[in-house]
């Protein structure tokens, strides 16, 4: 479970409970969701990221992933 400022709501926070899975098929934004990008959390491209996924997540996958 992390907690972070949220991204487009200022004053906000966001809590997540974060998984790590195996995806098979198709993966596509929908909802609130505008848009999906695989990353390589070891190479970053130059994208704006929110605040959970730039603190909290990013870190945990190079962590994970032994880099």
């Amino acid at each position: 479970m992390f907690d972070a400022p949220a991204a487009n709501e200022p004053g906000f926070v966001v809590r997540a409970a974060v998984y790590a899975v195996d995806v098979e098929g198709m993966v596509a934004p929908r909802a609130e969701i505008d848009q999906i990008v695989w990353v390589d959390p070891r190479a970053l491209p130059d994208l704006p990221f929110a605040p959970l996924t730039r603190d909290r997540v990013l870190p945990l996958a190079r962590r994970c992933d032994g880099a």
